[in-house]
């Protein structure tokens, strides 16, 4: 990594030496618990902890507005200020919630234990007053993603079903034929020397292409040249995901007048709703053409899309907002992912044979894994949740419902308390050697072995994990077993990522793959 990656380097030594100086502890305040009572009575004032200096009313205003930059967002700044203040720091902004940053996983873990007493958790950090505000004040019906209370608990019951790990599982084969024709179109456009001059464009297509298959049961040809639906889509989701990062950031000013972020955010909302939309009459079209031929909708495998409209009764664009919602995490995040899992696993020859050894005595030769194979595939797991510690998607926020102390201070009931993953991850007293890229580090570790186990929760935890964690585990295993049965991967040993981080995580530069077909293939 170069540019500001090298800046974060360094930076952990600070940052990271400071996470256990502080108590790990982390309290909820009870008015029928003394103790607690007696803890928020000692602690210290929230004004004391560390953070961008703070003025009468206008907070650390000045800071953020001379600090935070269009090449400069908030997600990079924040690790400058874990540098600067340690694992704990403050952050206050007029017309936003106080906001605490911190890299300590047992706050994480004590907040999600919470959680199930709460009827409503809630995000915090802008996502429900500023992005459900202006999710309301757009022409579509909210994405799931922006909204809380009783609004959110009704749609995340009405998604519920579709989304566990067996009703996921139903779609196996469509993903797996979406890393099949990944690969396929990587063999018709590599060069000379075998070379794919930037896998991120591709594995886009390849994310959008997989979440389709779950949203609407169909199937989008992404790899067609010229299919200006799959292009459309693809920039709409991006500009989407960085319109999230620029509103998270912007003053709140939208409320008073539409700035540019507003106006932005909602146009990447309505186009994506008019693809989508698109989508949505091609799919129904095609469930009626197969009635009229006498043909039985399969029942085990229902879209998203068709859940919501059959057996929960939405209405058509309440549905389709959840489905762009999806579909946008869909075409970003796991595509992101990807290119960091398999930049890491071109660097790596004998774990390719490892990979490939391990899929095809589970496997076979052509077999295409079903939901009990990765079971008996640990360290296909292991990659994925290797890459996954390293490259976090985005930091995870919740909000404190009630006081807390936390770290010998005082929390206020409504702090957006955001946990830093990326820096999490990287913590060498949780991580030995944090930097390399090891899936063996996991062996032997259970979902139940606590710290380690919050030290590293790119889904999140709890009540509000991300809905789509089972959709990404699978297209993620998916393809990379079938990348590593079918291709022998390799890449400059030189080479490096230069990250970025508006919000999201992925790569800034392009990300070069050499690609050969196994002789067997």
């Amino acid at each position: 990594m170069n540019g500001w990656s090298g800046l974060i380097r360094r930076s952990f030594s600070l940052s990271l030496a400071s996470l256990h100086r502080h108590s790990s502890s982390a309290v909820y305040v009870n008015e029928a618990d003394p103790s607690s009572l007696a803890l928020w009575k000692s602690a210290k004032p929230f004004k004391q902890i560390p953070g961008p200096k703070c003025y009468p009313v206008i907070g650390a205003l000045p800071t953020f507005l001379t600090r935070i930059t269009k090449e400069r967002p908030i997600g990079i700044v924040s690790l400058d200020w874990f540098k600067e203040y340690g694992s704990l720091y403050k952050l206050i902004i007029p017309g936003m919630s106080p906001a605490l940053f911190t890299t300590d996983p047992d706050v994480f873990k004590v907040m999600v234990q919470n959680e199930a007493s709460n009827k409503y958790p809630l995000r915090g950090f802008g996502f429900e007053d500023k992005l459900g505000w202006v999710s309301h004040k757009i022409d579509v019906p909210p994405f799931m993603f922006f909204t809380g209370g009783q609004e959110w608990k009704t749609l995340r019951s009405a998604m519920a079903k579709p989304a566990t790990p067996r009703k996921v599982a139903t779609f196996s084969n469509q993903l797996y034929d979406a890393a099949q024709e990944l690969g396929t179109h990587w063999l018709s456009k590599k060069s000379k020397d075998f070379y794919i001059t930037d896998i991120r464009d591709d594995l886009q297509r390849w994310g959008l292409k997989c979440v389709v298959w779950f949203v609407f049961n169909k199937d989008l040809p992404v790899f067609e040249e010229g299919n200006q639906m799959a292009d459309d889509f693809a920039k709409a989701a991006v500009n989407f995901n960085n319109n999230i990062g620029s509103m998270l950031q912007a003053l709140p000013l939208y409320k008073l007048y539409p700035t540019a972020p507003f106006k932005n955010f909602k146009k990447a909302v309505n186009d994506m709703h008019a693809i989508g939309e698109s989508m949505m009459k091609s799919r129904f079209k095609q469930l009626q053409k197969l009635a009229q031929e006498g043909e039985v909708l399969n029942e085990e495998r229902v879209s998203l899309v068709e859940h919501l409209l059959i057996k929960e009764k939405l209405t058509k664009e309440q549905a389709l907002s959840q489905a762009c919602d999806l579909l946008s995490a869909g075409v970003d995040a796991s595509s992101n992912t990807a290119v960091f899992l398999l930049h890491h696993i071109s660097k790596k020859p004998e774990l390719q044979q490892a990979l490939y050894d391990e899929v095809t005595s589970v496997c076979g030769l052509n077999g295409v894994p079903d939901f009990n194979d990765f079971q008996r595939m640990p360290l296909v797991r292991n990659c994925i949740k290797e890459t996954l510690r390293l490259y976090p998607a985005a930091p995870i926020p919740r909000l404190a419902q009630t006081d807390m102390v936390i770290h010998g201070y005082k929390v206020p009931k409504n702090t957006s308390i955001i946990f830093e993953l990326f820096l999490i991850g990287r913590d060498p007293k949780l991580y030995p050697n944090p930097e390399h890229f090891n899936p063996y580090r996991w062996e032997g570790k259970k979902e139940q072995d606590g710290l380690v186990t919050f030290g590293s929760l790119p889904f999140g935890a709890g009540v509000r994990m991300c809905y789509g964690r089972r959709l990404a585990e699978l297209e993620l295993h998916l393809l990379l077993a079938n990348i590593c049965r079918r291709f022998v991967l390799s890449t400059d040993q030189s080479s490096s990522l230069e990250l970025s981080k508006l919000l999201a995580l992925k790569s800034k530069n392009p990300v070069r793959l050499c690609i050969k077909e196994r002789e067997h293939v």
